[in-house]
């Protein structure tokens, strides 16, 4: 039994009671599939809190930078996907101190349980006088990677939709699995590494698609009301057809 997580031994035999002289509510808990659904559902409750402990008591352990980058890694898989699913929920691109450290308790859990040092942290993370954060701060090198293909997008389609509906998704699949990525971008002439770039523009670590919301989320709103260019987006000066220093994913960091 203790080998199969039986620790109440429900899998083994016990006394036999009259069913005739139970009441009804007796019956339904006596039933092996409702005391083995329960203990299991106990275990699991047990489980998940020494896991939320352990995160906590991690926390608690450690502060700074490399801490919360440890973090962010260990709830969402990479950093690129901890800015987009935990931090910039909203795909602006940069926070600012308030909306970062709100983030940081609000949807990552760090600092929640204690008086977290967050300007410590800021300063830790983000250049002198800088009034957001932005994704390479977090990490420069996948910024680096990322910002490398919008540059070769631009220069090669001239806003972000046509580089996905004319480029990259030329069928109107709607999305692409890392074959039919890799395909794409070498067929197109693109010379880094399309599949890093594939791993790090998925929505999550379980994802097996990218779609064109990975790609530019403003992009895509404006698409869907109707705007094919996104001028609705800030037209030629932020938007999906800005040129790429104006990309907030990098600006003023390198």
């Amino acid at each position: 039994a203790f080998e199969r997580d039986d620790y109440a031994m429900i899998t083994e035999e016990h006394e036999k009671r009259d069913m005739l002289s139970m009441s009804f509510d007796d019956r339904q808990q006596s039933a092996f599939t409702v005391r083995w659904t329960q203990a299991r559902s106990l275990a699991s409750r047990a489980e998940q809190a020494r896991i939320e402990q352990e995160d906590r008591d991690a926390d608690m352990s450690s502060s700074g930078a490399e801490a919360v980058k440890t973090l962010l890694v260990r709830k969402y898989g990479s950093i690129v996907a901890a800015w987009n699913l935990g931090l910039d929920v909203h795909r602006i691109g940069k926070l600012s101190f308030e909306t970062f450290t709100q983030a940081l308790r609000q949807q990552v859990g760090y600092g929640s349980g204690r008086g977290a040092d967050f300007k410590k942290l800021w300063f830790e993370l983000v250049p002198p006088k800088a009034a957001y954060i932005v994704l390479y701060d977090l990490d420069p090198q996948a910024a680096e990677v990322l910002w490398n293909f919008r540059v070769w997008l631009l220069q090669t389609f001239g806003n972000i939709i046509c580089a996905w509906r004319k480029g990259l998704d030329p069928k109107g699949m709607g999305r692409l699995d890392e074959d039919a990525f890799v395909r794409r971008c070498q067929e197109l002439g693109f010379s880094g590494n399309a599949v890093v770039l594939f791993e790090l523009l998925k929505a999550d670590r379980a994802s097996r698609f990218v779609t064109h919301d990975d790609l530019d989320h403003m992009a895509t709103q404006a698409w869907n009301r109707g705007d094919k260019l996104a001028d609705t987006v800030g037209g030629t000066r932020t938007g999906p057809r800005a040129p790429p220093t104006l990309w907030p994913g990098r600006t003023d960091r390198a």
